[in-house]
């Protein structure tokens, strides 16, 4: 199967494969970049990166960069994206001390069928949706 430079195979349990189209991103996750670059002047630095410590998705070259990437409208996105990372590290705080277990160990192969994931998996969601 030939695949694009931004996708993904995965097999399925039935032993066949399909590709998925990955998103590409801005910034410097390995996973989703090959050199690392400033969202707002789109400068490759060695070294030295800032990261936006609210939503983690932008990184700097250095803080004026980063205010002015802020100004000209990361804002929306970054305080969308940090009200949703809250939310999923809130419920999944619920879930690792739910009744002394820890519904991501103790439910692996049915986590999202189990009613009290819900909460959970639809922050996920509204995480995924924001980005």
């Amino acid at each position: 199967m030939e695949t694009a430079p931004n996708a993904l195979i995965v097999p399925t349990v039935h032993g066949t494969t399909f590709m998925v189209k990955m998103p590409t991103y801005e910034g410097r996750d390995p996973c989703f970049q090959e050199e690392p670059w400033c969202v707002h002047c789109h400068s490759r630095p060695a070294s030295g990166l800032l990261c936006c410590s609210r939503c983690r998705t932008a990184w700097y070259c250095n803080n004026d960069c980063q205010k002015s990437h802020y100004k000209a409208g990361h804002k929306t996105i970054c305080l969308e994206v940090a009200r949703d990372l809250k939310a999923v590290e809130r419920e999944a705080v619920r879930l690792r001390n739910f009744r002394f277990q820890n519904l991501f160990e103790t439910h692996v192969t049915n986590f999202s069928e189990v009613q009290e994931t819900k909460e959970y998996m639809t922050a996920r969601w509204g995480l995924m949706e924001t980005y």
